[in-house]
């Protein structure tokens, strides 16, 4: 599978190479990625805090891999398949 030409594994690597957060919604304030978009229009990939029960509220903002370029989707999980063989 690939993403823009780029074989998935390659491109996840490449996203998580050089994490650092942005500081828009450090306080934990924004809920989602597509929320940060909404309210920052200007935002790019990357690393976001996002809080989606809100600030204050139950669980603690966490940080989380945002693709803004594609709508503002949060990257919540990384698959890997193993290709298994018959012995």
């Amino acid at each position: 599978m690939t993403v823009g030409g780029i074989h998935i594994d390659e491109y996840i690597a490449s996203v998580f190479a050089n994490l650092t957060a942005s500081d828009t919604c450090a306080d934990g304030s924004c809920t989602s990625c597509f929320d940060i978009l909404q309210t920052y229009p200007s935002s790019e990939d990357g690393v976001y805090t996002i809080d989606p029960d809100g600030a204050n509220n139950g669980y603690d903002p966490f940080y989380a891999y945002c693709d803004m370029d594609n709508g503002g989707w949060t990257l919540l999980a990384r698959l890997v398949w193993h290709a298994v063989g018959a012995v």
